[in-house]
């Protein structure tokens, strides 16, 4: 598909539905699953599960090195009119998610308990995660091509395609968390075993897709899969910036999750599992909007249609900034509607009521500093992105949540989310205007 032809507004609607309703489709699955886990199983079955959010974090993270790295590459090349580069760069990235989630799957199983250990589990909480975890990190391959795939089958034009993928898994993984968790009551090893399954159809249904015949431009195939390490580098570096966002918010999740038990105990766990799943809801909406402009972007960079790229951003972040609003006031206005989804624990309640408003208090901005962060990612300045990803979760944050606690206690880990978010985006916004301004000034 020729994307520096035709009205932007369509394009963006046409690659960002579908990875919004896909995005959409799992975050609801994330929801209703931890809420069976949570109802089922009990508040620290559902700590447990939180627990073990870093480690599931580095997985996802290796699966987006490749998968971002390569759709990014895909989009350019193919802007360039360089098929035959884009087709081997599929080859490769496929290569590389085999070999990547064989060390996922070796080292995890080997070393899951003193990760969860150092990342701050104890007690039953320790034992839900290790539950949870052995079987997930067990099939992580699935999880990592399948998952992987999908971006590069939005890169090659055929989001509807990626959707379908992602949305027929969800559909089948809250079936199958209901008759594993709450009809069979198998617990969280029920919530890992839907899981699980759900990858198994994600990645026969891209596999499907990669090899079909139809695709004239771009198909797998094997003569692409010996490495390029040329090749390799350019994935490698694009998609370095989206994978030391998810490994560091692992390491950030650890570090909260350590801070959390000091200052709240394991139900402070289950508290900041309730936040995080239900903002889920309304960040996967941004995070497919990324997914679908990304393409465009990259295209139209490698094509030298410097215009559009102006335009594509112009709605993208409006668009963003409509999503952000409508969740923040959820959030801020509402916040006991999903907390009592998840539990009746009148102490859990307390706890999660008072955080929902202060953590996510700078959704609004969270959003739209995403957004601007992508589009350095999306036309290769991959150390800009790599740092601007980094603000909030890292750069930021850290130093944030080491300190605020000591002075305001549990109440200090919310705000520190909140100071953070709002001190990245300002820095973010600047760093997108002069770029916007300057480095695009062409094509005014």
């Amino acid at each position: 598909m020729d994307l520096s032809q035709g009205s932007i507004p369509k394009l963006l609607l046409k690659f960002s539905v579908p990875a919004i309703a896909g995005m959409i489709i799992n975050a609801i699955y994330s929801f209703i699953d931890k809420v069976f886990i949570s109802q089922m199983a009990g508040p620290l079955a559902f700590s447990g599960i939180v627990a073990a959010m870093p480690v599931l974090f580095i997985t996802i993270g290796f699966s987006l090195f490749i998968g971002v790295g390569a759709a990014t590459q895909i989009s350019i090349r193919m802007g360039e009119n360089r098929n035959r580069i884009a087709a081997k760069t599929l080859g490769n990235a496929f290569v590389l998610f085999l070999l990547i989630s064989g060390i996922i799957t070796v080292l995890g199983l080997l070393f899951l308990e003193p990760l969860l250990i150092l990342y701050g589990a104890r007690g039953e909480v320790l034992h839900y995660a290790m539950i949870y975890l052995r079987i997930l990190i067990g099939g992580s391959v699935l999880q990592t091509i399948g998952f992987g795939m999908t971006h590069l089958i939005r890169a090659m034009g055929k989001p509807n395609e990626a959707m379908i993928v992602l949305i027929v898994s969800a559909v089948i993984n809250i079936i199958l968390s209901f008759v594993f968790v709450v009809w069979l009551n198998l617990g969280v090893a029920g919530a890992a075993i839907s899981t699980l399954i759900a990858h198994s159809i994600t990645l026969v249904l891209a596999f499907y897709i990669l090899l079909s015949r139809k695709n004239t431009t771009l198909r797998l195939r094997f003569r692409n899969f010996k490495l390029d390490w040329k090749i390799v580098g350019g994935i490698l570096a694009v998609g370095m910036s989206p994978f030391a966002k998810q490994i560091m918010g692992s390491v950030v999740l650890a570090l909260t999750n350590n801070v959390l038990r000091v200052h709240g105990g394991d139900l402070a766990f289950a508290a900041m599992g309730i936040i995080t799943q239900f903002g889920m809801l309304f960040l996967m909406p941004l995070f497919g909007l990324n997914q679908g402009a990304q393409p465009i972007l990259g295209y139209n960079y490698g094509a030298k249609r410097y215009e559009r790229i102006r335009e594509t951003l112009k709605y993208t972040v409006g668009f963003a900034a409509v999503i952000s609003f409508i969740g923040w006031c959820f959030i801020f206005f509402f916040p006991q509607v999903p907390i009592r989804i998840f539990t009746d624990d009148p102490e859990l309640i307390a706890i999660a009521i008072t955080a929902m408003p202060i953590f996510g208090g700078a959704f609004l901005l969270a959003g739209m500093q995403m957004i601007m962060a992508m589009f350095f990612q999306s036309i290769g300045k991959a150390k800009i992105a790599l740092v601007l990803n980094l603000l909030r979760q890292v750069i930021l944050f850290i130093p944030l949540l080491l300190i605020l606690p000591r002075i305001f206690g549990l109440d200090g880990v919310w705000f520190a989310g909140l100071w953070a978010d709002i001190a990245a985006f300002v820095i973010t916004s600047m760093m997108f205007v002069y770029t916007v301004r300057t480095k695009l000034r062409s094509i005014a």
